[in-house]
């Protein structure tokens, strides 16, 4: 059945056999995964045929662009059958690469949102990226379409970027004059204090703020020629909307620059005169924010930490002068971080407990 669901697709490639392929891997599952390889091969030329045709007819709105819509999903949901086998999605790489590249363009931006589920799907399946991956390359073109019509998209950026640099941090950083590190910071300025930041919706930003921790946490001791351009974002938007997620996680981002080194951190904010306020504003926001994250807290209570080991020859009055006060910050911190870990702890086991009760929550779980 598939060898013949194959051909009719090289043949005529409608969106009805899409669908019926759609309809194959959704009711077989996880049975798909020894052809997987097959179907996404066929798949991909497919939308590249289509994608190509709605080009030339100038089809942008009809049945060429549905059909590779459609084709599209039917991706996704391969994707989603052979999720638990990391081996059979790391195979993909190679016969998706050309069609990520092609949906980095701005006329597929339609398919964009797909590409890059796609995208996270290989890229966390990969277990680490050398400087050979040929994934590397689709760094400069998800900068290039950021800084062009992509600039809404940083959430769905996160997740491949945020792989590629967790699992390839050497190669990440070894690109010539740092270039992909610089990549990735410009993405979050022109999301988070470009000309058009003010017009990308705060819940679209949040992933340009998390790029930064990525940079932060992953790269740590290795940027830092990057902390004051990091910086400098962070506190060029963190006043726009007091109390808002975003603002949570650009904190977060500050917090992430004192882990990284609270030294050149606090020699930063002396120089531009900022220290009192933003220790004072921060310090006052974790007090004060009742939705807080569980790695909010952690990553603040690192941060105080390594303040408090900062020398008192080279802190400011400020930090010197108040140790106490950051130390009592410190265990507050801790002792929430401990309290959300344990409630975390017993809802899951409460989910457990529960499982198995009510079909419906079955569906939910297996969803997840």
């Amino acid at each position: 059945l598939l060898e013949m669901v194959f051909e009719l697709l090289k043949e005529i490639g409608s969106d009805e056999v899409v669908d019926v392929l759609d309809a194959i891997i959704e009711c077989y599952g996880e049975h798909m995964q020894d052809y997987a390889l097959q179907v996404v091969q066929a798949l991909s030329a497919n939308f590249l045929r289509l994608i190509d045709e709605t080009e030339d007819d100038g089809d942008e709105e009809g049945e060429t662009t549905l059909a590779a819509m459609g084709v599209m999903q039917a991706l996704v949901t391969m994707m989603e059958a052979v999720d638990a086998k990391l081996d059979v999605i790391a195979s993909l790489e190679v016969p998706l690469l050309p069609l990520f590249i092609r949906c980095m363009e701005a006329d597929a931006e339609d398919f964009f949102p797909e590409a890059l589920e796609l995208l996270t799907y290989v890229t966390a399946a990969i277990p680490n990226f050398s400087p050979t991956s040929p994934l590397w390359q689709l760094v400069p073109l998800l900068h290039a379409a950021a800084q062009d019509w992509a600039t809404e998209y940083s959430n769905a950026m996160l997740a491949p970027l945020d792989n590629l640099i967790s699992k390839g941090t050497d190669a990440f950083l070894a690109a010539a004059d740092g270039v992909y590190v610089q990549h990735v910071l410009e993405i979050s300025r022109k999301v988070l204090v470009g000309e058009v930041a003010m017009d990308i919706s705060e819940c679209d930003a949040h992933g340009a703020a998390k790029l930064l921790e990525a940079l932060l946490h992953n790269c740590h001791g290795r940027i830092d020629h990057t902390l004051p351009e990091i910086l400098a974002v962070a506190l060029g938007r963190i006043d726009t909307k007091p109390g808002s997620a975003l603002t949570t996680l650009l904190y977060t981002v500050i917090a992430s620059c004192f882990h990284y080194n609270a030294s050149l951190t606090l020699q930063l904010l002396e120089k531009g005169g900022l220290t009192m306020a933003c220790l004072t504003a921060w310090a006052a926001h974790l007090n004060g924010c009742q939705k807080l994250r569980q790695h909010d807290v952690k990553v603040a209570t690192l941060a105080v930490s390594s303040l408090l080991v900062v020398p008192n020859a080279s802190a400011p009055p400020i930090v010197s002068e108040n140790r106490l006060l950051l130390l009592r910050l410190g265990i507050s911190l801790h002792s929430k971080g401990a309290a959300m870990a344990k409630a975390k702890e017993e809802e899951e086991g409460d989910e457990a407990d529960g499982h198995g009760d009510d079909d419906d929550d079955d569906d939910d779980d297996d969803d997840d």
